[in-house]
């Protein structure tokens, strides 16, 4: 999506026909309200170096509502026995293309055009001392539609763009129901208080775990979260093997609240339609399975703000090559979140 003011148009008109990244932004900062609602932008062009392609962007509308009792019986919807729970709702739609946009024809050794509509359903359950978060979501999805290829087209009238015309090699040809379900397992290993030469207070290392399965990705993942506070995270309690003082009474409460943050992952790809396609699909071009790379690096980093009930955060995301024919080692994109809780 070359072209600044293309770019910045973009932003505008999505926000009016709606699309999504495939990962909610919502779980970065600590749920302690009822209710929140937030926005996520995704694009290349928010961190250098602004190649249009691959991921190429995304946006997600985010509603999430605290279950009113948390002595469900149920273990299914109480998994922990009494902790904090969520329910979640997103709107979204994702959006690949190879190097060129433009040409109408088929761009082999690349990735081919797709995108992805859903309403994500879930849920998220924490222990009582949150330290640790189990959450389960439901994709209902589809492949083929035509809004995000005629978006990108409305949009590439503007500045130097070229025109959007290779979407008539989408890799759906109509559009195709593709559900898929999502885990993801995250536990709190251990806090440190004032560390030295570090611009934050408390330091908290994490486990992530993450399973997707269904009909458009089919992948698990793990790996850690450094997260960095400038105030006590959530929960006074200490990790066990770390004598960390739990009498917090002198610790001062910032009224802005800044959270950094850095998270390696490696990424196991069992099946990813995005690229391989379904037989259904009736793809013009799509990559066979000996051309995908099975395990991905993926690696996020961001900072958050909270000012009381207003919510911000910037990111970077970065991931190694996910097909062997991709001319870079890494493709990375920056996104912007905002929302509020209430």
């Amino acid at each position: 999506m070359g072209g600044f003011f293309r770019k910045i148009s973009i932003i505008g008109i999505i926000l009016l026909v709606a699309g999504a990244a495939f990962g909610q932004r919502r779980d970065q900062f600590e749920l302690g309200d009822s209710q929140y609602l937030g926005f996520h932008f995704d694009d290349d062009f928010l961190f250098a170096p602004n190649r249009d392609e691959q991921y190429t962007g995304g946006i997600a509308f985010e509603y999430l509502r605290a279950f009113k009792s948390t002595s469900d019986t149920k273990k299914l919807l109480n998994p922990f026995g009494g902790g904090p729970r969520f329910w979640t709702a997103t709107f979204g739609s994702d959006l690949y293309t190879p190097y060129n946009v433009s040409d109408s024809l088929l761009i082999l050794n690349d990735r081919p055009f797709s995108s992805y509509t859903y309403l994500e359903i879930g849920m998220i359950a924490y222990d009582q001392s949150q330290q640790k978060r189990l959450s389960g979501e439901v994709f209902l999805g589809i492949m083929g539609s035509d809004l995000p290829g005629q978006v990108q087209s409305f949009v590439h009238q503007f500045g130097e763009s070229a025109p959007a015309n290779g979407w008539i090699n989408d890799i759906a040809q109509k559009e195709t129901f593709v559900p898929n379900f999502r885990f993801t397992y995250q536990e709190n290993l251990a806090r440190f208080k004032k560390i030295r030469l570090l611009p934050f207070k408390w330091l908290q290392i994490g486990s992530v775990a993450k399973l997707n399965v269904g009909l458009y990705l089919n992948s698990i993942s793990a790996g850690l979260k450094f997260s960095g506070f400038n105030r006590c995270p959530t929960s006074g309690v200490a990790f066990k093997n770390f004598k960390l003082r739990t009498d917090l009474s002198d610790e001062k409460t910032d009224k802005l609240k800044l959270t950094y943050y850095f998270q390696p992952q490696l990424q196991l790809i069992g099946y990813t339609t995005a690229l391989q396609s379904l037989p259904w699909l009736n793809s013009p071009y799509f990559l066979t399975g000996d051309l995908i790379n099975r395990a991905v690096v993926m690696l996020e980093a961001g900072v958050n703000l909270e000012y009381k009930r207003f919510r911000m955060s910037y990111t970077v995301q970065a991931r190694t090559k996910e097909f062997i024919k991709y001319r870079y080692d890494w493709h990375s994109w920056g996104g912007v979140t905002m929302g509020f809780s209430f």
